[in-house]
């Protein structure tokens, strides 16, 4: 558990993901610490725990509909450093994956 003087800080990379049709796939992701993962505005998994990132220490299923999806990750330090991994396994390949910041 977390203490009065550690300091918590939050991260909220997003990106655009692109599929060719409906489709499930699975997120591999790997955070440090806890997290949350939202897919066209809904929160499709959350965890919190006190972790280094490493890719597939969580398995997400995820219903990407055809075309644009848009994916946000929530992602809470508790104390120094932070990062995530994460990875898209998918039958049906991936167009593209954008950063909607660019």
């Amino acid at each position: 558990m977390s203490s009065a003087s550690e300091v918590f800080s939050f991260v909220f990379p997003a990106a655009t993901v692109r599929s060719p049709r409906d489709q499930r796939v699975t997120l591999l992701l790997g955070s440090e610490d806890a997290v949350k993962v939202y897919l066209n505005g809904r929160l499709v998994h959350s965890n919190f725990v006190r972790r280094p990132p490493c890719l597939g220490d969580d398995q997400i299923s995820l219903d990407l509909k055809e075309g644009e999806n848009l994916m946000l990750i929530k992602l809470e330090q508790i104390g120094a450093g932070g990062g995530v991994v994460a990875a898209i396994l998918a039958e049906h390949a991936i167009v593209q994956i954008d950063n909607p910041a660019d």
